[in-house]
């Protein structure tokens, strides 16, 4: 069955945008379709993405996304590090940094090609850090 569930997108402000995807069971569900992604677009940072298995919660009939179980996204963790980094403002406390030093190790990196190094915050946090 597929429903519609907000996927939290931060461009300056945080906004839920409604995406397709398919119910596996109870609350997990497959992002299937996003009309609204646009892969140049580095100013707005989404938390998950098509084809990653998530649990989502509902609030006043509506399903949000709310946790990545699973996804086929080639350095999947990156990108939640860049988000994580996007919502923190550039702030990760030392817990996070423990998390997600590969992730960092990566992000750094010359060979890690993404639009959101661009970002900003990105910018600001890896020219800081």
């Amino acid at each position: 069955m597929r429903n519609i569930v907000f996927i939290r997108v931060l461009d300056g402000t945080e906004v839920f945008v409604p995406c397709l995807a398919e119910n596996l069971s109870d609350d997990i569900f497959k992002v299937i379709e996003n009309k609204y992604f646009d892969n140049d677009d580095f100013t707005s940072v989404w938390e998950f993405f098509i084809g990653d298995t998530i649990s989502v919660q509902e609030q006043n009939g509506d399903l949000y996304a709310k946790k990545l179980i699973d996804s086929n996204i080639k350095d999947r963790s990156v990108f939640s590090l860049i988000f994580e980094l996007v919502h923190s403002d550039g702030k990760l406390s030392l817990e996070k940094e423990s998390t997600y030093s590969n992730e960092i190790s990566t992000l750094r990196s010359e060979s890690f090609a993404s639009n959101y190094k661009r970002h900003p915050i990105i910018k600001r946090w890896l020219a800081d850090n």
